[in-house]
């Protein structure tokens, strides 16, 4: 078995050179086995794709390209190559688009070329949507053309393994060698919020593209990154980056390139395996410095679904606690699931980082914050003790019904009033560094100036508050409310403390940092 699995090089090795990976049980063709589990194979240190240095030339040109080339563009509807045209035509993307077709002289009202050389102009951008063994003759025309940008959608790469992960291979070296930067492939590619530009094969009919925002997303998955998007339909999205099998732009590369970006405040990453975990950790503290928050969930957590990412991707996804140690200690902020990495990014995107980990919560309904307090523990949270001169002052203002230590239940009755009374209060509190209000809007009491009143907190900044609401029509509406002023409203307990612990954790990287 061990021998079998040794060919699947785990890539994140680098990152974990400074850490005890004893008791060491076995060796087996470069493959180091901890505890009985296959966890990382040795770093080939003659491998020229090895670079600890993130690599951002020509990055710039994926998401505003003024020319688009689209190989393999196609007459047919519903095919990946028509829909991908008719998305730049028809959507909001301004630039020029030249359907690449030597059958067709013209798609979708646009004049088509029979190939990249006969273009009048080398493209921005070139997208590929045909077969990959075609990919190293298509890296090589455009670099004679003096084109620096290649998006590849196609799959059928290094996932399937024997020749056709040659192909990505020689597509690799003439990538670097001449300069030609390719994301993918195996991918859907990318989105910028402010230039609208857009690879997607996704239908504009059957899928939302959302607003600009601040939060920027990349992915191995292109299917989280298609559920990203949708879930920020009202935050909005700065750039979404599919990048499957990354032949050549990686996550590293990725992360330090939107560090510099100034449309992008915190960047979300799903991760199956790294293509250079040092690289990953280098770009992580670069982003780091310039106060974006790197958020990541890392999944091939078990056997079987570290396995299964090798036929998705061709990335083996290693072991999950020599990850998550790793990570962690580089300076990503750590996330459990994928739902869980959105509701971090959405409130790290919209309030101030927390200068400690005790929490204040308060409600008009006692039982998510009963539920909360249960997932406290594990997400590194504490329950604030209040200041006595806080219990004091609620205890005046409110009826005896009203309990006033933490977690505060200000009941049923409440009403807006109440609401921005105790967390005004609790922002004074020198004991309390996180604020987690709940709504139950179904109660009558509760009235709609609560936006107005949170909005008014909010732009304060003084601490951050992360809210959570009972789902319904009436509850949609105030969530989107709130989510405008610039709070973050989470849909289930599990993503609203999850969203609290972020805060907490990039208030501790942040003050470090400073």
């Amino acid at each position: 078995a061990l021998h079998s699995l040794s060919r699947f090089a785990v890539d994140a090795a680098p990152v974990f050179e400074s850490i005890d990976l004893n008791p060491v049980i076995a060796r087996a063709d470069g493959c180091t086995v901890v505890d009985a589990k296959l966890v990382i194979a040795a770093e080939d240190r003659s491998d020229p794709f090895r670079s600890e240095t993130p690599r951002t030339d020509f990055l710039e040109r994926f998401f505003n390209p003024r020319s688009v080339a689209v190989v393999g563009a196609s007459t047919t509807g519903g095919k990946i190559g028509h829909v991908i045209v008719d998305s730049l035509l028809n959507l909001e993307y301004r630039g020029r688009v030249y359907p690449i077709n030597p059958q067709h002289g013209e798609i979708l009202g646009a004049k088509a070329y029979p190939s990249l050389e006969a273009l009048p102009e080398p493209p921005d951008l070139a997208i590929v949507a045909v077969d990959l063994a075609l990919l190293p003759e298509i890296v090589d025309t455009m670099a004679r053309a003096g084109a620096h940008n290649a998006l590849v959608i196609s799959g059928g790469g290094r996932e399937l393994g024997g020749e056709r992960e040659k192909v990505e291979r020689t597509a690799a070296d003439l990538s670097r060698a001449r300069d030609v930067r390719v994301i993918g492939p195996n991918c859907i590619g990318m989105f910028d919020g402010r230039t609208r530009f857009d690879s997607f094969f996704y239908h504009r009919n059957r899928f939302t593209r959302p607003p600009a925002g601040s939060m920027s997303f990349i992915t191995q998955s292109g299917t989280w990154g298609c559920a990203f998007m949708e879930l920020a339909h009202e935050a909005g999205v700065a750039k979404m980056v599919s990048y499957g099998n990354r032949l050549d732009v990686d996550e590293g590369d990725l992360i330090a390139f939107l560090a510099q970006d100034p449309d992008t405040k915190v960047i979300g990453s799903y991760i199956e395996g790294l293509a250079n975990g040092r690289k990953f950790v280098s770009a992580v503290s670069m982003a780091r410095a310039q106060g974006k928050p790197v958020v990541a969930f890392k999944t091939g957590r078990t056997p079987q679904s570290a396995g299964a990412s090798v036929s998705h991707t061709g990335a083996y996804g290693g072991s999950y606690p020599v990850y998550r140690d790793a990570l962690s200690h580089g300076g990503t902020i750590l996330t459990e699931s994928f739902h869980e990495l959105y509701a971090a990014c959405e409130a790290l995107s919209l309030q101030p980082p927390a200068r400690g980990r005790r929490a204040a919560l308060l409600s008009n309904g006692a039982g998510p914050m009963v539920n909360a307090l249960d997932l406290f523990p594990a997400r590194g949270l504490s329950l604030a003790t209040l200041a006595r001169k806080s219990v004091e002052t609620m205890r005046k203002h409110f009826s005896f019904f009203y309990i006033v230590e933490n977690p505060v239940d200000v009941t049923g009755s409440a009403s807006a009033d109440d609401y921005e009374f105790v967390i005004r209060t609790l922002v004074e509190d020198e004991n309390v560094d996180i604020i987690m209000p709940f709504f139950v809007f179904q109660n009558t009491p509760l009235d709609e100036s609560i936006v107005a009143r949170l909005d008014s907190i909010s732009r304060e900044g003084k601490k951050p508050v992360v809210a959570c609401a009972t789902p319904g029509a009436y509850s949609e509406k105030m969530k989107r409310g709130l989510r405008a002023a610039g709070i973050p409203v989470l849909p289930d307990v599990t993503q609203w403390v999850a969203a609290a612990a972020a805060l907490a954790r990039w208030g501790e990287l942040w003050k470090s940092s400073s």
